[in-house]
């Protein structure tokens, strides 16, 4: 498992694709991310997040913010983009203690937090405008099978 321990971005991003976030743009295998933060525009196409654009096994977020303005077309999120649980190793994707202050812009799955995916949230807060088209939350554009609380 890869770990982001402290790590930050306060610089703009601009991209016309997609697969970007202001930490990691893409991940393959199981991450984690422990008090990171992003406070920087970021801007690009799908999966477009504040920490991590995309993830394929199941992500982890604890202490996790991000205050800059997020835009894309789908699955954009403050802390997250996309991050799906590994059918193969059924590792679930996590957050816990994360908020967003910054504006998220976007059609479809939106969310303050997650654009789209988490299995386990707890103590998340958005304080942000949150603007889309459909399939869009305060805290989660879609979220699958899961545990949510505050």
């Amino acid at each position: 498992k890869t770990i982001f321990d402290s790590c930050f971005n306060e610089m703009p991003i601009v991209s016309a694709g997609g697969c970007i976030g202001g930490i990691c743009g893409w991940a393959q295998q199981a991450v984690e991310f422990i008090r990171c933060y992003n406070k920087a525009n970021i801007k690009g196409t799908n999966s477009v997040a504040g920490i991590i654009g995309y993830q394929y096994s199941g992500p982890h977020f604890r202490y996790c913010y991000n205050s800059g303005q997020i835009e894309g077309t789908s699955h954009v999120g403050g802390i997250s983009g996309e991050g799906c649980t590994n059918l193969y190793t059924n590792r679930a994707s996590a957050s816990y203690a994360c908020f967003n202050t910054g504006t998220i812009i976007g059609n479809s799955l939106v969310g303050g937090i997650l654009g789209d995916g988490g299995n386990a949230c707890h103590d998340m807060i958005n304080y942000g405008l949150i603007v889309g088209t459909s399939n869009v939350g305060g805290c989660s554009g879609n979220i699958g099978y899961a545990t949510v609380s505050l």
